[in-house]
């Protein structure tokens, strides 16, 4: 077995250690309590896509910050993955990521 494949088993298996509690909440806890989360999709369900999407360390950093979020005084609403404030993918033609100016950075 190699490195990249030892490591991704190794963060597979985290992920899943990871989820079982998620799993389990969403199997026996969620269903004998009445609908209450104010986004969409479910905080339990964003974890999971969290998770799955950017990896066990960074999906759990994304996940408890939704998990704060969620609280009485929020709007809630929709609120899907891909408009994440923390850890979002960067984009090439994004100003925000232009190094030019920074010292030895190509012009």
């Amino acid at each position: 077995m190699t490195v990249s494949r030892f490591t991704q088993a190794c963060s597979r298996g985290l992920a899943a250690a990871l989820l079982a509690p998620v799993r389990l909440y969403r199997r026996f806890v969620s269903p004998a309590l009445p609908a209450r989360c104010k986004y969409h999709p479910t905080c339990s369900a964003y974890a999971v896509q969290a998770v799955r999407e950017l990896g066990p360390a960074r999906g759990t950093v994304v996940a408890a910050w939704r998990l704060a979020r969620c609280n009485p005084w929020s709007n809630g609403g929709y609120d899907p993955l891909s408009d994440r404030s923390l850890f979002r993918p960067r984009d090439e033609e994004d100003p925000a990521h232009d190094h030019a100016g920074t010292p030895g950075a190509p012009a």
